[in-house]
């Protein structure tokens, strides 16, 4: 990685003085790159710095830029040639941002290319985003006897830098230019296709989250003016040659096709409008791969491999007599026949009940073993047009069993529409998992579950024996080595002798309190994924969350610096670990609140049954649908994060009024108490509180000891990222049992 001249005029700047040493130390807290040292020898020897002798320690300095032309050329001839001159970044570096939230897609910059890619031999121009070089010859060797060469852009002689292609762009034959990315460029191109309302130039919400995730970058607008452009260093996981995924199920704005993402590695025609995004850097950044993982497996593109050679239509297997090997939603299955099997024995009545069902009506006339209801999108009907039996769901339009209602209820079909042989491939997985998260029991399918599981490679002696027993009967039922309620009747020294005669070692509890933070400390400091496994009664929550990991510098080689994150299963389990640290000496915490506690929106407070009983509030709908509804869908249903989303219906709410949880409000004083009431800052607390954790992080004033939030924050890549996580998975003890579900255990218990 190297750094634009702008990022290190301001390395150079915090280093007080620039030497060789500070520059380093102001490298590595910036955490910029994994060796600074190369990085800051890789600028002198590429006359990037230079030092400066003088006392004791040389100071390092820019080299001069080029002195022979003036800033107003550089506007002018180069700008419109496309060349990020010094002047030129230093106003993008102040209008840019960190995230994609301050972009602007609606008014592009024209002209703009980053550097690096003018400087590579690789550009043509274009005619209808195909590759054309009017400055080459017509014939070549490489070429037919009646096939024009200046067509061929797998032809390198065809190639020019940015400077050429500029000046070429005047041929009234070209539509513009393309970068001929190559296949051992680091280069990544990210193609939002129709994310850009040509109309109205809303971006896409979903596509910028996406973005935001991977990263800052140079981006542009493309030449239909309905997609985005986004180029990054940086290479997809092993076997991945590509990944693309549909953002949305209908088309965005004026659009008429589906809004989509591709990612192109390796050798692509980038058609480059130069049509700069503004809030946006002008050289190509690296991507953040920590994510890239977790953010293609969401999308379903690394699970795809695996599964793209399966069809998902049951007809293609042979179910008869067939007894699945997997069964419930903790096994693995590696036959995919466990899957047809476990929603075989799926009620379909139940599904119906947690996927589409508003209300049942059940004083309708329908056959035995069928329920009439009214659906979730048609609540004022009456209730009789949607039926469903044991098997499968029915409407005068569309039809289907778990898997169907299962996309329904998270956007990917439409209920008139709906359909079994619409749900398949990729589709019917994603219905299949959203059926597990429901609860139901269907097994994890991993074709490869079965290879992995005889690779001996790194197996536990323990498993390696049951293994090798090869059927012998290794299922008996577990025996205590002691007896532990007698001993529970000793005192500790007498607890401690007994066990040491059966060759075991009884901990105090300050022993075993000990132990516990030890293994803890070394996972981190290990950067090691630990599953720690102690008594609940043990501490695990005090331990992590009244420590002052941070503040006293006692624990910074463990850390890094770097602050905990206690993840609980529950509001509750957060409160007690919040309530832990503020008892605890010297322990700097953050609290994070979930969207639905923070938001009044997201809570519902606002929706139009809610605001109807009470006369100064107002019902606040997304076309057409509740507030709070329209939040979860986006959501949780298509997985934008909740900032863009309470955006994007801050802006475009059906009523056209201001959120209130958005309305600003001044400081006043109140005279009769004697002290300041505080205002509103006029962004939603549940948004509010990000940023306030933003600050604090990058406080140098004030160290973070511990972030304390629920496993719902598991998934938000910045809690992820430069933090220590542990996740306490204390279960709560509680499982709602429906009918069906306490029919099915007596059963099975008789």
């Amino acid at each position: 990685m190297t750094l634009s001249r702008t990022q290190w005029e301001t390395v150079l700047d915090e280093a007080d003085p620039p030497t060789y040493g500070e520059v380093l130390d102001v490298l590595q807290d910036k955490d910029l790159v994994d060796d600074p040292v190369a990085l800051v020898d890789g600028a002198v020897d590429a006359g990037t710095l230079h030092e400066k002798q003088g006392g004791a320690f040389p100071e390092l300095a820019l080299q001069d830029a080029d002195s022979s032309a003036t800033a107003d050329d550089f506007e002018t001839d180069d700008a419109e040639r496309g060349f990020c001159t010094h002047e030129t970044a230093r106003r993008e570096a102040s209008l840019s941002s960190e995230r994609w939230e301050a972009a602007d897609f609606a008014t592009p910059t024209s002209g703009t290319w980053p550097a690096e890619l003018l400087e590579r031999e690789q550009w043509m121009g274009h005619v209808a985003k195909k590759p054309f070089a009017p400055w080459a010859d017509r014939d070549h060797p490489e070429a037919d006897v009646d096939e024009d060469a200046r067509w061929k852009w797998r032809l390198t002689e065809n190639y020019v830098d940015g400077e050429t292609v500029a000046l070429a762009e005047d041929d009234p034959r070209l539509d513009g230019r393309a970068f001929l990315q190559q296949p051992d460029d680091p280069y990544v191109y990210v193609d939002g296709d129709d994310v850009r309302d040509p109309e109205t130039s809303d971006i896409h919400p979903a596509f910028v989250a996406t973005l935001e995730h991977l990263g800052l970058t140079y981006a542009d607008i493309s030449q239909s003016d309905a997609g985005a452009h986004a180029i990054y260093r940086g290479e997809l996981p092993d076997g991945v040659k590509q990944a693309a995924w549909q953002l949305d199920d209908a088309p965005w704005g004026a659009n008429d096709d589906l809004p989509s993402i591709e990612i192109y590695p390796g050798k692509r025609v980038c058609v480059m409008t130069g049509h700069h995004v503004p809030g946006t850097p002008t050289e190509v950044r690296e991507w953040n791969a920590d994510v890239l993982k977790p953010l293609l497996e969401a999308n379903d593109e690394v699970a795809t491999r695996q599964r793209e050679d399966l069809s998902t239509a049951r007809d293609d297997y042979d179910l008869d007599d067939y007894e699945p090997g997997a069964t419930t939603t903790v096994e693995t299955a590696d036959e995919i026949r466990d899957v047809f099997a476990a929603l075989d024995r799926i009620d379909a009545r139940a599904v119906a009940e947690r996927t589409i069902v508003h209300s049942w009506n059940d004083d309708a006339s329908t056959s035995e073993g069928k329920r009439a209801l009214v659906p979730i999108w048609g609540k004022s009907s009456n209730g009789t047009a949607n039926i469903v039996d044991e098997r499968i769901w029915q409407d005068t339009g569309g039809y289907g069993g778990p898997v169907v209602m299962a996309l329904i209820d998270i956007g990917k079909m439409r209920p008139s529409d709906a359909s079994p042989r619409a749900a398949s491939g990729q589709l019917w997985w994603e219905g299949i998992e959203h059926l597990r998260s429901l609860g139901f029991d269907i097994p994890e399918f991993n074709p490869s579950e079965y290879a992995d599981a005889h690779d001996r490679d790194d197996v536990h002696p323990l498993l390696e024996a049951a293994i090798d027993s090869d059927g012998e009967d290794v299922g008996a039922e577990p025996v205590s080595a002691l007896p532990i309620g007698q001993l529970d009747h000793l005192t500790q020294p007498e607890r401690k002798r007994a066990a040491k005669k059966r060759g075991l070692d009884w901990p105090s509890t300050r022993e075993a309190r000990d132990e516990l933070f030890a293994t803890i400390t070394e996972a981190m400091a290990n950067n090691d994924d630990t599953v720690v496994d102690a008594p609940t009664s043990l501490g695990k929550t005090p331990t992590v969350t009244s420590t002052a990991w941070n503040s006293t510098g006692r624990y910074d080689k463990i850390t890094g610096g770097k602050p905990v994150v206690h993840l609980s299963k529950t509001r509750d389990a957060r409160n007690e670990a919040a309530a832990t640290a503020a008892d605890a000496d010297g322990v700097n915490q953050f609290v994070l609140l979930g969207r639905h506690e923070a938001c009044p929106i997201a809570a519902g407070d606002h929706d139009p049954r809610q605001a109807a009983e009470d006369d100064e509030k107002v019902g606040i709908t997304m076309d057409g649908q509740p507030a709070s509804e329209w939040l979860t869908m986006m959501c949780e249903g298509r997985g934008i994060p909740f900032s863009h989303a309470h955006t994007y219906l801050e802006e475009h709410n059906d009523q056209g009024i201001e959120l209130p949880c958005c309305r600003s409000e001044p400081t006043t004083y109140d005279e009769e108490g004697g002290d300041f009431d505080e205002g509103n800052s006029g962004t939603c607390d549940a948004i509010e509180q990000w940023h306030e954790l933003r600050s604090l992080r990058d406080s140098d004033s004030q160290t973070l000891d511990v972030i304390i939030a629920t496993h719902n924050f598991a998934h938000v890549p910045g809690l992820r990222m430069q933090t220590n996580i542990v996740i306490d998975e204390e279960p709560d003890f509680t499982a709602d049992l429906d009918q069906d579900r306490v029919r099915r255990a007596v059963s099975a218990y008789l």
